[in-house]
Order: C-alpha cells, then structure tokens, then sequence
C-alpha cells in the first residue's frame, strides 16, 4: 500500500527540484563562460604544442629516414600547418586581444612551414625565430 502525498508537500517538493534544476543551469552557464574565456588561449597552446610535435618529429627524422620518406613527412607536415593556418586566418568577430595572440600564432606558423622549406631543400634550418615564437606562445 501507498501512503496517502499531501499535495501541499509535492508541491513543495517539484518547487525545491525546479528550483535545483534552474540554480544548476545557472551555475553551468557560469563555468562554461569560465572555459569559453579561456578556450581560445588554451586552443592555440594545443595547436602550437602539435606543430611543434610535427616539426620535432621532422628534425628526428632528418637524418634517420630515406630521403622519399622524409619529403613525404615534410610535405604531410606542411599540409597539416597550412590547414592550420587557413584556419587561423579567419579571425573576424574576435576581441582584438584575441587577433594579437592569433597574428603571433599565424607568424609561428609562417616561421614552422619556412623550417619545413628548409628541410626539403635539404639543408639545416636555423631554429631560433622558430623557438622565440613558440616560447612566446606557451607562456
């Protein structure tokens, strides 16, 4: 048997869960802000953190892979930054905080594919605008 709800009681109890329900919600939107604020800056770590994966892995295999190898990394690499540079380079709607921070991105990219042009003419590129710009970044 069930016992007998006193309707002033559910009443109160849908209120208190609407009312956990509608305070949740506001504090959600209050950490997705949090994240929406620090995404950006965060993105472009990650992506600069990859690139610098890409270019890592090429200088490794300079001297450790066939020459057929290495083009075909050098090239999948320069595929992968100029996609990411495309990318970087629709900027409209953004903070113009926002637009410095992604002009220093797309200049680390410029000075990444530039290393890539190195490598496939076969030489030693010099890496130290690379790494300024990529210390700069991951501050």
């Amino acid at each position: 048997m069930l016992p007998e709800l006193n309707p002033i009681a559910v009443i109160l109890a849908l209120l208190v869960a609407a009312g956990g329900l509608i305070g949740g919600y506001a504090a959600h939107d209050v950490q997705l802000q949090e994240i929406k604020e620090n995404s950006f800056e965060d993105q472009i770590r990650a992506n600069v953190t990859q690139v610098d994966n890409e270019i890592q892995a090429l200088k490794l295999a300079y001297d450790n892979s066939s020459v057929g190898y290495f083009r075909t990394d050098c090239q999948n690499s320069q595929q992968y930054i100029t996609e990411k540079w495309l990318t970087a380079s629709r900027d409209s709607g953004m903070s113009a905080e926002a637009r410095e921070l992604n002009a220093e991105y797309r200049d680390f990219l410029v000075e990444a594919s530039s290393i890539i042009d190195v490598y496939l003419a076969r030489s030693n590129p010099d890496f130290t605008e690379y790494e300024k710009y990529r210390d700069n970044l991951l501050k």
